[in-house]
């Protein structure tokens, strides 16, 4: 699934459920990345998401607040490659095998 915004993509999960792996932009329109993990949080819908922060540049400030999310694994910058892609994939599986 894919959305433009936070609002959009908070209307999306309140549809169809909350993926277990969203990659989620610090920097958007009409709602950035930390007003959708508070709006997120308040719902009971993202109990098991982890999160991939994603921005141009990564400021340790942005990685700091990050940190006060449980469901957030890691602030990466952008672009996004397969290989990053697939080093989340692998640590959330084998997270999820030790739960």
């Amino acid at each position: 699934m894919v959305a433009e915004d936070g609002r959009m993509a908070l209307d999306l999960i309140q549809q169809t459920g909350c993926p277990d792996i969203i990659f989620l932009d610090i920097r958007m329109p009409q709602m950035d990345g930390f007003e959708f993990l508070d709006s997120l949080e308040s719902t009971n819908k993202w109990k098991n998401a982890k999160i991939i922060m994603l921005s141009s540049v990564v400021q340790a400030e942005d990685k700091e607040r990050a940190r006060a999310y449980s469901s957030v694994m890691d602030c990466l910058e952008k672009p996004i490659t397969q290989e990053m892609v697939e080093k989340v994939t692998k640590e959330y599986w084998r997270d999820k095998a030790h739960d």
